[in-house]
């Protein structure tokens, strides 16, 4: 076991620096000074990201903190955009994000010994299920690379997350993860101030263009997420006591900043119902306060006699001015039609994971000429790119979390399962395609109750702590 460790840690070392340099082959050195600069910097960082991968597969616990956080930064990340929604053909970005997945996929093949009882025990397994049989619908996909590149990306993340939860404490994963979105907020809001065209997205409006902060996340509901995400990681450590308030204030003022130049409303709202949904349920006599205040409202305006103008009240939501942005989720219900009509059509086996960028941006168009990659609702995504085979075992380990907020209260996962929930519903989340800062988070909160059980497991069992 000792020389399959060293052979397997030397041979994605290997890998790992040789994707890279295909990755730098590909994209060319400019000849210029500055392109000499960027070249040296590259290179300082390559050999940088290689050192902390082989000290992570030998099982550091500072390499494996260290490659969680470079994980949490490059993700989610966009540096370039695609004009054409289409392309799935690889570029500097796209090769450097392959070769950091397949590190966290080496690592977690290294690792496996010391954590397959944590992840082939039902129903963890579902997770690891459910990367096979992404990776495997690249057989009739439109986009079978793109598929397969997906596919293990995510089943890397899977192996790599117990990895990490096995070695490290939780507490030092939560710092970890808070401390990286903060820095990626930070430089989000640097680039949007003064690098403008990355940094902020404009649309078009019935009044005139509107622009939106980016930052470094591509698109404005990606950056809204990590920053609610933020929110949510540091009010978990604040009930566990493990930061200091001051620190968290900082924290929440920075995600809600950002929150708010995004216009993220979906993200906003989720984060507030996440949190209001643990602090109500630690106390709930506030929660039965709440909902007789809210019934008693009710009933007063019905005594009343007030009519609502649910047009009037939906207004001042809209960011264009329209109501109809309101009333048809900013589009969303023309895409979740077109999608549903397309699910049907292939049912148990879907197109293929990550393919929704072929198949809505090829068949799908509103009036406006709007077309996009995403069914824009987690289920649906998941429907239409693996079926109900592969749907099924997301939505099982899902009903066992929602299981879990009841039998097994934890702040984190809690906090976070609700967040995703809420959000779930209008964006593409944990299957979207490439794996993101999401994705390892929901699998964070899956492994994590998972280490619970495993360590109570080898504290009382004997014969079980000495395999």
């Amino acid at each position: 076991m000792p020389i399959l460790k060293k052979g397997l840690t030397a041979g994605a070392g290997f890998l790992f620096g040789a994707g890279m340099a295909m990755a730098a082959a590909v994209t060319g050195i400019a000849d210029t000074w500055s392109g000499v600069a960027l070249a040296g910097f590259g290179a300082a960082a390559l050999a940088a990201v290689l050192t902390l991968l082989i000290f992570a597969l030998l099982g550091r616990g500072w390499a494996l903190t260290g490659y969680l956080c470079l994980l949490v930064l490059l993700m989610d990340a966009t540096l370039r955009a695609r004009d054409d929604l289409q392309d799935t053909s690889a570029d500097w970005q796209s090769l450097a994000k392959l070769a950091v997945w397949a590190g966290a996929l080496a690592i977690g093949l290294v690792h496996l010994p010391r954590t397959h009882r944590m992840i082939f025990r039902t129903p963890a397994v579902c997770i690891v299920l459910f990367g096979l049989w992404a990776t495997m619908t690249a057989v009739y996909s439109p986009s079978p690379m793109f598929s397969v590149g997906a596919g293990m990306s995510f089943l890397g993340l899977a192996l790599f997350t117990p990895a990490v939860l096995e070695k490290l404490k939780p507490e030092s994963v939560l710092y970890a993860l808070a401390g990286t979105l903060a820095v990626f907020l930070v430089l989000s809001w640097l680039v949007y101030l003064f690098v403008p065209e990355i940094g902020s997205t404009s649309y078009y409006t019935t009044q005139g263009d509107m622009y939106r902060m980016s930052g470094l996340a591509g698109k404005p509901t990606n950056l809204g997420r990590l920053s609610a995400t933020l929110i949510g990681t540091v009010f978990a450590l604040v009930l566990m006591k493990r930061l200091d308030r001051k620190w968290a204030v900082l924290a929440v003022i920075l995600a809600l900043a950002t929150l708010f130049e995004s216009q993220t409303r979906t993200a906003l709202a989720g984060i507030v119902l996440a949190v209001a949904a643990v602090m109500l349920r630690r106390r709930p006599v506030w929660l039965l306060l709440a909902l007789s205040a809210g019934g008693i409202a009710l009933y007063a305006l019905g005594l009343r006699g007030i009519e609502l103008d649910l047009e009037q009240v939906a207004r001042p939501l809209a960011r264009s001015g329209n109501v109809q942005e309101i009333f048809t989720f900013t589009g969303r219900t023309g895409i979740w039609k077109f999608v549903i009509g397309k699910i049907a059509e292939s049912p148990w086996l879907g197109y293929g994971y990550g393919s929704s960028r072929i198949i809505i941006a090829g068949g799908y168009s509103s009036e406006w000429g709007f077309t996009t990659q995403s069914s824009h609702n987690t289920l649906l995504q998941s429907l239409l790119t693996t079926g109900i085979i592969g749907t099924s075992l997301i939505v099982f380990m899902l009903a066992r979390q929602v299981k879990q907020f009841f039998t097994a209260p934890d702040p984190f996962c809690d906090v976070m399962l609700v967040f995703l929930l809420t959000n779930a519903m209008m964006e593409s989340l944990i299957v979207g395609g490439a794996p993101g800062v999401l994705t390892l988070v929901w699998l964070i909160t899956v492994y994590w109750r998972e280490r619970g059980h495993e360590t109570t497991v080898r504290r009382l069992d004997p014969v079980y702590s000495q395999a």
